[in-house]
């Protein structure tokens, strides 16, 4: 599992560190704060058996205060979490796999109005970066 610490969605009090300009506070809030990430929170319970749960939360204490609650409801599970369990978060992404080739990018990439400026302006930074 990974500690997922920076990756996690906003965590409250970062808004509000000292240090930190305003536009970085806004980088950060509208990177992360409007989004709603899966998880897997996990703990070691005392006889060293792992127990996870999966949640959607916006928060890093959102995550584990669902992944709590629903190990607080789990009824084969004997060693609840204490008040000095620790908890690792992963937070979940759903990968996604594309296969293209690149005479199909190069094809994409010539000059066309089609799609508007918006995807004039595309073509024209791929063609760019393929040096073309």
């Amino acid at each position: 599992a990974i500690i997922a610490w920076a990756a996690c969605p906003i965590l409250p009090e970062e808004q509000d560190l000292p240090g930190r300009t305003p536009k970085a506070k806004q980088r950060r809030k509208s990177r992360y704060n409007s989004h709603v990430a899966r998880c897997r929170v996990s703990f070691t319970d005392s006889e060293g058996l792992e127990h996870s749960a999966e949640v959607e939360a916006e928060s890093l204490y959102e995550a584990v205060a669902l992944a709590v609650a629903d190990f607080r409801e789990d009824p084969l599970l004997r060693d609840r979490p204490g008040s000095m369990t620790e908890f690792i978060v992963a937070v979940l992404r759903n990968p996604t796999e594309h296969k293209i080739r690149l005479h199909q990018v190069t094809k994409w990439a010539e000059p066309s109005m089609k799609g508007g400026p918006a995807a004039h302006m595309a073509r024209n930074r791929v063609r760019k970066l393929l040096g073309i």
